[in-house]
Order: C-alpha cells, then sequence, then structure tokens
C-alpha cells in the first residue's frame, strides 16, 4: 500500500477548506430568509399569490437557484472553493442579500382579496391597518436585491467553472 496519491492535483488546483463559522451563518441566514419569506406570503396571500404562481419561475425560482448555488459554493465542493481554497466574501454577502430581500418581500407586499382592503404579513402580525405603497415599494426592492444578488451569483459561478476548464486544458 503506498501514500502516493494515484492522481496528482493541479498546480492551479488547492484542497478543499473546512467551511467557516461565517459560510455556514450565511446559508443558515439565506435559507431561512427564503423559506420564512414565501412561507409568510402564502400564509397572508390573495390575488398576488395567484400572480407569484403565475410566474414562478422567475419570481420564486431565480432567487432559489442563486440560493441553492451559494450553498454549493460556501459549504459544499465546488469549483470556487477549489480554485481559491476557500469562499470569497462576495457569496456570504450575496447568501444575506438573497435571505433578507426575500424574507423583506415576502412579509411587506400588500395582497388582498376581493372584499377586503389589502394586507401583508408584516400589517396583519402586528395589526397595523391597510399598508401604504411605501409597503409595496419596500417588497419590490427586497425582491430586487435578491434577483440582483442571485443573477451575480450565477454568473461568478459560471466565470469560476470556465476558467477552471480552461485551466485544465
Amino acid at each position: 500500500m503506498s501514500s502516493v496519491p494515484i492522481a496528482p492535483l493541479a498546480p492551479q488546483e488547492r484542497a478543499y477548506a473546512r467551511a467557516s463559522r461565517a459560510d455556514v451563518l450565511a446559508v443558515a441566514g439565506m435559507w431561512i430568509g427564503v423559506v420564512a419569506g414565501i412561507m409568510l406570503k402564502f400564509s397572508f396571500g390573495g390575488w398576488m399569490v395567484l400572480a407569484i404562481m403565475l410566474y414562478s419561475p422567475l419570481i420564486l425560482g431565480l432567487p432559489v437557484l442563486g440560493a441553492s448555488l451559494l450553498n454549493h459554493a460556501l459549504v459544499g465542493h465546488s469549483s470556487t472553493r477549489r480554485r481559491y481554497g476557500f469562499a470569497p466574501r462576495r457569496f456570504r454577502v450575496a447568501a444575506w442579500t438573497i435571505g433578507a430581500g426575500i424574507l423583506v418581500a415576502g412579509s411587506t407586499l400588500p395582497d388582498g382579496g376581493d372584499d377586503d382592503a389589502g394586507t401583508s404579513a408584516v400589517t396583519a402580525l402586528l395589526g397595523i391597518g391597510a399598508p401604504s405603497d411605501a409597503w409595496a415599494n419596500l417588497a419590490i426592492t427586497g425582491w430586487w436585491a435578491a434577483a440582483i444578488a442571485s443573477v451575480l451569483v450565477i454568473g461568478w459561478v459560471v466565470s469560476d467553472r470556465r476558467s477552471r476548464r480552461r485551466a485544465a486544458r
């Protein structure tokens, strides 16, 4: 039995580093924010839930895709972790942005049925009256922050995978 590896690593590849506490906390915060935001929106829903379901590949799919890629990049054996030896800070920032954005969007988006004034999860839970337009703007801003962070993550992961393939050639 020999202790020589079967296939040596390429010089630019590093061993996988163990996920740091900051990585694990960012992933936990991200998933808690995404799941809680979606659950809050569907718990206090109206016609907007129908629109969310209709456009779910864009409205829900993009942030969930970004979250799953971040999950793999921060705590999994990803090409990013292999390339740098650790997960860059930009991935942790994106994880917190996606989690907070979906939580804010899901909890503040005003929604109503045919016969009642609009309400959101926050206004219903706190007993505040009907939300104003500022609540809708806050919800839209939260979703856009999560969507932009998701698109950036997709670009970073694709870029890291391409550069790894080019280096292997």
